[in-house]
């Protein structure tokens, strides 16, 4: 506890396999949309965010396409203003190889997503910030890949159990040997 009564989280910070080169913005696009009367129109909803995650032949450079899209006033919706960004990060992966180029890609696509869209998220603010109707700021989102059903399941069982022992406070067992025991349980399940 810190002296004010609130309740401190030390987290454990580990080196990503994933190491960003660079990033550039190559489509920057914001416009405030003017309204007679602002009351009547909203901030809009994001409708898109696709990544593109791409290797090379050897699978160590690799680089992320992220689109961030808005939805589109109209008639019916009146919105204060529309955005659409696309960042492009290039990577490097620092770790070893996995045996499975799936696994990856999927990292790539989720870390390099992650970080990129952090990158759109401050570039937009700052271009909106001197717009007619406030600083725009992407929301928080999460980054899951479409992966298979096998993976998916362990995947669930494993964010369930470490959440309900994190919330309960049993925190005595390493994460590896929980992922490990969540694992083994959940490929006992009939879905391979």
């Amino acid at each position: 506890m810190t002296g004010d009564g609130e309740k401190q989280v030390l987290l454990e910070a580990y080196n990503a396999p994933l190491k960003l080169k660079s990033l550039f913005f190559p489509i920057i696009h914001y416009e405030a949309i003017p309204h007679e009367n602002p009351k009547d129109a909203r901030v809009p909803k994001l409708k898109t965010v696709k990544a593109i995650p791409q290797c090379g032949d050897d699978f160590r450079e690799c680089s992320v396409s992220l689109e961030i899209k808005s939805e589109r006033s109209s008639e019916e919706t009146k919105l204060l203003y529309e955005y659409e960004i696309v960042v492009f990060g290039l990577f490097k992966w620092t770790a070893e190889m996995p045996e499975d180029k799936e696994i990856l890609l999927n990292s790539l696509a989720v870390t390099g997503a992650s970080i990129l869209y952090s990158s759109a998220r401050e570039m937009l603010a700052y271009v909106s910030s001197r717009g007619p109707w406030g600083t725009c700021i992407l929301p928080t989102i999460s980054f899951i890949p479409k992966i298979l059903p096998r993976y998916t399941l362990c995947i669930l069982v494993f964010l369930f159990a470490n959440n309900l022992i994190l919330l309960r406070g049993f925190c005595s067992l390493p994460r590896s040997i929980i992922f490990l025991s969540v694992f083994l349980i959940s490929a006992s399940f009939e879905v391979f």
